[in-house]
Parts: C-alpha cells; structure tokens; sequence
C-alpha cells in the first residue's frame, strides 16, 4: 500500500455491555477447564454459600471475555492489518478491555473528555490504562483523542491548557484534537459541527491565532516522546489494582509517584532480571521495584515472582495475595501460592527482608514510606506553602538526559521548592510557551538529589532539563540585597534569568537593587538603578466590535471602560463573540528609554486571547496567563498607537440566540449554562524593566 498509509484506525467500541456469543460456553471451556453452564445462575446474582465460588467463577467469566476481546477481535484484526502492510491503531479497550487488550495494538491509544469525574479533582475522564499498556508494550507513542466534549464552544486555548497540561503528567503524549468538522462553505460561522466537540475548525472564534495553542501542544510533545518515560514501580494487573488506579489519591493528588502496570501474563512471559536488579522488558522499559497489590494472584505467576526475587529483584507486597483467581484446581492452586508465599517470607515481622539476592518489603502501604525503606529517594517531590497539592509531572530519559515535564493546576501565581533524583548534572529550564531555554541558576545539590525553586504562572509548565554537567560548587542562587529572590512573593515580579548570546547569562530585573548570581563560592554583581514607574493605561479606549456571524454590522464604541462585556447593558455587546479592538494613545517619555531597557506591555485580566499592535504592529499574540508582551522595540518616543484584539467564544452570541447547531439530543446542551466572562479587563499598564549580562 505504500508508505502514505501506514494504519487501520479503529475507534471506541461503544455497544455498550457485550458478555455473550454463540461458541461462548465453548470456548470458556476449553479456556478455563470446566463447563460455565451450570454455573449461569452466579453470574445472574444467586448465591450458593456451601461452595464459595462465586468469586472465581465471575473472575473465570471476566477473564475468557477479555481474552476473546484481546485474541479474536483486536489479534485477527491486526493480523488482517499486517497482511496488508499496515499497523493496527486502536482506542478499543476503554468501554471493556485490559491493559492486554491495549497492548495488542500496534499504535495504542485512548480518549479523554473534558469533564471532571465523580469523586476526583482531576480536570478531565482519564483512562490510565492506555499509558501503561504503551509502556510495557514498548510503544513510545501515547495516543489520546483529546478535548472531546459533549458543549459547543465554550472552549479556549487557555481553558484547555491545564486539561491538556494533566494528560501529559498522566503520561499521554500525542494528542489528537477532537474534533475538527468539515462545513460548507456556504454556511454561516461558526458553520457545519458534529454534534460533540472540542470544535477545533475555522469555524471557531480563535481559529486565526490557534497556532500559538498547537505549537505549546508540539513542543511538549516532542519533548514527552523523547526516550523512555521513568517510574520507580511496576504493580502486576489485578482488580485490586484497578481499583487502586481509580482511587488512589496519588492520582487524584496530581503529583503521584512514578508507577506503571503490567498484566501478569507479560510478567510471566517476558519480565526479566536486569543486572543492576531492576526487572525490565526487552522494549527498555525498567523498574527497581516490582508491586502485588492484588489479594488474587496466579500460581504461576507468583512462582516466577518467587524467581525473579531470589535472583536479585526487589518486590513490595503492598497486600499479601491469599486467593486463586480461578476455579478450576482453586485448591491446589491455594496450596501453591502458600508455598510461593513461604520463599518470599511473607509472614515476618513488616518490613525489609532479605529473599536469596533479593530483597521482600511488607507491611508498608504508603509508596514513599516503602521507597525510603530501601533507600531510594522520590523521583520528585515539592515543597509550597499551599497546602492542597498543584503539581504534576511527567519524567523521560534519553541516554544521559533528563526531562521533568511540571505543571500547576492552580489558577493563581505559586512558587514551590522542586528536588528531583538526578545527580551531577545541571539543570536547564525550558519553557514549551514560549520555545525559550534557560540556565537555572538557583538550586541545591545534596546526595543524590538537586532542589531549585520555582515560580509558576498561573496554570503554568515548564520542563526541567538535566543535561549539562554540574559546574563545581553545590548550590548556587539568584540575590537582590542579600535576599533570596524566589523568596519573593509568588505575584511579585523581581528579576529572572535568561539565557544570552555565547552562554551568558541575562539579568532582567523589574525592580532596583544590587543583584548577585552566586555559584558556590564565586559571585557576580550587578546594579539596577531607580526604574520609571508603571503607566496605567485606562483609557479612553475607543472599540470598534466586529462580529464574526455573518448579517451582524460592526459598531463602535466610544470611551467604554475596561470591562466584562457580558455584564454591559448594550446586547450588542453582551452578547457579542468574535474580535473587538481596543484602541487608545499613549505617550512615551525619552527618559524611559536606554540601552538596556525593556519596556513590558501587561494586560491584566484578558477573555480570551488577545494580540498586541503598536504603531500598526503586531507584538505578539497572548493566550494565556500572564497576558505580557515585550514591546520594547515597537515603542517610539513620543506619541504612540495601541491596539489590542481581543477574541471571546462563541458561547455569549448563542445563549442569546438559542442557537442549537446540529440535530442531536446534545445539541442544546450549554444553552441553560451562564455568560461566559469576555473583554479586556486589565488594569493595562506599562511596565520598566531592565536587562543586564553577568
């Protein structure tokens, strides 16, 4: 077929429950050695509390569905694929399917929606299942259809950054948009939709400037497909562990513990024993730590624990596993995993125990807890004065490179103290806004681990890269009169590092004082003197409001204050979804000016996005928090010319209208929702930095 295909795409499987075919009682019976007929009255609710089975026999009948899932549909399919040159892609396994079932796909991949599940605080319905099968199956690309909603453009590139933001700390790394509808050209904007969204199309409001939005989706996204992702435990598959990846609160805390899962089957048959202890598969993939936190467990399966322990792994029972899963041999089976749990040394006292070269921790619960006990610290933890938890992180390796992807989920200004477990290299921060790199220049060595301090923008993300090699010293730290600048509050703009032409390193600092980079021992100073103040801009702003529907007029308005439109008494307004330029002069004194000045346009408060002219200009276009732009070298003494376009959704001009988009029972979802906020708040004002090398 050539090379322009490369892949059969099967979507969700959504029939909704499936448990029965016409060779199903045979195929149970060759499967799992006994015949299910009899035993049907279980699986509709009776109890028969003489024989204790029905445990077994619903787990016998869960696991033939899933193989049949896995063998007969997702492995004839691919194998129909590879007969015809193409790979498999599937999001198959989300509705009913395993890990397994994930991994026999060539491309795996799943879905995620834009709305918040029942008993989590995370942003979005998130299958961690897809992640792992990717991982242990050797697969480098996480897939997710993305954004995928049942609302009708209520959506906004900074909205859906910190949706997009906790998928990669969730592991996915290749997001595909969800959805983009092909309209008649003839058809008014916002045009022909399916009936569910995200509507990522020239249909919606902010379409003309979505490439800022996709090129931070692209540079995570290289940078989080890059080598291997890093975790310190491998849990085996059971239902106890599905149930722990529903409800753990690491997961619902955002920031968790690296941890991946594998199906005891791929434990069985391809776990190894690495040299340096870890157990590993041959796609890369490795783990110091090897996890049962299932009661159930396969005889064989423990056997080959019992192996891989004695040769040198480390395991964590998390819970001791008692039962067969089956029912077929359940007491002989029984009789086995004793044994099995007799060479692991099960029954001693909690704690650290020492299994032929290897090592058994039980009675430890809490994964770090477990960690600390055989010495190894947090691949990353934090420090911040917000109690709740706002940080996730995803971690990759590529040879001798780290990359911690980290991101807020608050909506405010935070700062918090970072250590990563990462020795004798330097780390860089690279922000995936902006594409800009920087060398950090404040962090703490200690054994083992390096801390630096952070600053976060308001649902912010950076990464952290390690690459560099150390220079001598063990800390090093940014001053401003012998104060510590990220001690500063975590809203007040101070001074930053950035990086310069042939490695040195830039100053720039929004308020005076005598700077000091210190390096170990070594320091370097620089004075920042007095530094004008801050000019507000309120006005008076002329807007001229064009609508994007097609029949609507433009109309302008005369001196309207910063505002919400969705609060302004005019209709025209309240309602209004599309670009409104707000324009004004302003004048610059030449005294502000210097040589090493930067002068930094502030926003403020923006709905949605909004780009920056001067003197007929654009600046730049600002899509999410903080809504600043340099506009230094479009500035001219004297009298100046500033726009500002700023673009809202469409959800306003259809509360107004009523507008439903497509015949469907979804269609009218978001009509009873409130006005969406939209306009330039501010306070706009310009602001005087200063930019200096060391």
């Amino acid at each position: 077929m050539g090379r322009t295909l490369d892949r059969f795409h099967e979507d969700s499987i959504e029939l909704g429950h499936y448990d029965w075919t016409g060779d199903f009682p045979s195929q149970f019976q060759a499967r799992r050695r006994y015949d299910l007929i009899p035993w049907i009255p279980i699986l509709a609710g009776s109890r028969f509390a003489s024989l204790n089975a029905e445990a077994q026999i619903e787990h016998d009948f869960r696991l033939t569905i899933d193989e049949l899932l896995t063998e007969e549909h997702y492995g004839r399919i691919r194998e129909l694929c590879h007969q015809h040159g193409v790979g498999l892609q599937t999001e198959g396994g989300d509705v009913r399917g395993s890990i397994a079932t994930k991994g026999r796909a060539d491309f795996v991949m799943g879905e995620f929606w834009n709305h918040k599940p029942a008993g989590s605080d995370l942003r979005a319905a998130f299958n961690p299942n897809t992640v792992f099968a990717a991982h242990v199956y050797g697969q480098n690309i996480v897939a997710f259809e993305a954004f995928t909603t049942a609302a009708h453009w209520e959506e906004f590139p900074a909205m859906l950054k910190p949706i997009a933001d906790e998928a990669f700390c969730l592991g996915a790394n290749h997001l595909m948009l969800h959805g983009y509808s092909a309209s008649r050209l003839e058809t008014p904007k916002p045009g022909d939709v399916y009936f569910a969204g995200t509507h990522f199309d020239p249909g919606v409001t902010w379409w003309n400037h979505a490439d800022r939005f996709f090129a931070y989706l692209n540079r995570c996204q290289v940078m989080l497909t890059a080598g291997l992702s890093v975790a310190d435990v491998l849990y085996i598959d059971g239902p106890e562990t599905q149930a722990m990846i529903q409800k753990d609160a690491a997961l619902t805390q955002t920031a968790r513990s690296g941890y991946d899962v594998a199906p005891a089957e791929l434990i069985l048959r391809r776990a190894k024993l690495l040299a340096d202890g870890r157990i590993g598969f041959a796609t890369g993939s490795a783990y110091p730590v090897l996890a049962v936190a299932n009661r159930t467990v396969e005889p064989e399966v423990l056997r080959k624990v019992v192996e891989l322990v004695k040769g040198g792994a480390t395991l964590w029972l998390r819970t001791i596993p008692r039962l067969a899963p089956g029912w077929a041999d359940h007491q002989r089976s029984l009789r086995s995993i004793e044994e099995s749990l007799t060479d692991l040394g099960a029954e001693s006292s909690p704690g650290v125990h020492v299994v032929g070269k290897g090592r058994v921790i039980s009675g430890v619960t809490d994964v770090h807890e477990m960690l600390m006990k055989i010495g190894l610290a947090p691949d990353f933890q934090y420090r911040s004065r917000e109690e709740k938890p706002f940080l996730g992180y995803a971690h990759r390796r590529l040879g001798g490179t780290d990359a911690f992807f980290v991101a807020s989920r608050s909506a405010e200004w935070r700062v918090a103290q970072l250590t990563f477990r990462v020795e004798g290299q330097r780390p860089e921060l690279w922000n995936p806004v902006s594409g800009e790199i920087t060398p950090c220049v404040d962090y703490q060595v200690s054994a083992g681990t390096i801390s630096l301090p952070m600053r976060f923008t308001p649902n912010g993300s950076a990464f952290v890269v390690f690459r560099a090699r150390l220079p001598e010293g063990r800390s090093a730290g940014l001053f401003r009169d012998d104060r510590v600048v990220s001690e500063a509050e975590p809203s007040d703009d101070v001074a930053e590092i950035r990086g310069g032409g042939n490695g040195s390193l830039q100053l720039q600092a929004w308020k005076a004082g005598t700077y000091s980079l210190r390096v170990g021992e070594a320091s370097r100073k620089v004075v920042i003197g007095p530094l004008p103040a801050p000019l507000e801009l309120p006005g008076p702003w002329r807007v001229n409001f064009t609508p994007l529907r097609e029949g609507l007029s433009a109309f302008e308005v005369e001196n309207l204050p910063l505002s919400f439109w969705n609060k302004n008494p005019d209709p025209r307004v309240s309602s209004f979804a599309g670009t409104a330029t707000y324009m004004t002069e302003l004048s610059v004194s030449s005294d502000t000016f210097g040589p090493a000045r930067r002068i930094i346009l502030d926003l403020g408060e923006v709905h949605d996005l909004a780009e920056i002219v001067i003197n007929g200009k654009t600046a730049d276009v600002v899509w999410t928090p903080p809504f600043r732009a340099d506009v230094t070298d479009l500035l001219v003494r004297g009298p100046n010319r500033l726009a500002v376009r700023v673009t809202n959704t469409w959800h306003n001009w259809r509360l107004q209208n009523r507008f439903v988009p497509v015949k469907h029972p979804w269609a009218e979802r978001g009509l009873d929702s409130p006005p969406m906020k939209a306009g330039l708040v501010g306070p706009v004002r310009l602001i005087w930095t200063e930019r200096r090398t060391f």
